[in-house]
């Protein structure tokens, strides 16, 4: 696809990818777009750390990847996890889990499982 080109993606990621997650053939090219654009330009990932955390590729970008890495941001802010904790971890915890996860902070932030509840369901 033209649109992984366009984000520097070579002839060989691009079936790599196609190959291991065959539904991105799927996706809508602004969709697609949009994703890119978070990750690589946002966020700094190339398209090797993509290829190795291609799940990114299945996640719903506004109601579970952005508000998750606003939350992510916030902790690695105050100290109160480790730097190398990945949104792609956090990304595909169930909302339960992530929801239980965030709760180990309420003393130190109250109100943060509200805040985040807010984030997502302001884009839904």
């Amino acid at each position: 696809m033209k649109i992984f080109k366009s984000f520097g993606w070579s002839d060989s990621e691009i079936s790599l990818l196609f190959r291991n997650q065959p539904y991105v053939l799927n996706k809508s090219e602004g969709n697609i777009r949009e994703k890119l654009e978070f990750f690589m330009k946002e966020l700094g990932y190339t398209p090797a750390y993509l290829l190795s955390c291609n799940t990114f590729f299945t996640l719903s970008l506004n109601k579970r990847v952005i508000p998750r890495n606003t939350m992510l941001k916030i902790l690695k802010e105050k100290k109160l996890v480790k730097d190398k904790l990945s949104l792609i971890t956090i990304a595909t915890y169930s909302e339960v889990r992530f929801l239980e996860f965030l709760k180990g902070f309420e003393n130190d932030i109250p109100g943060i499982c509200e805040t985040y509840i807010d984030n997502v369901e302001r884009v839904s």
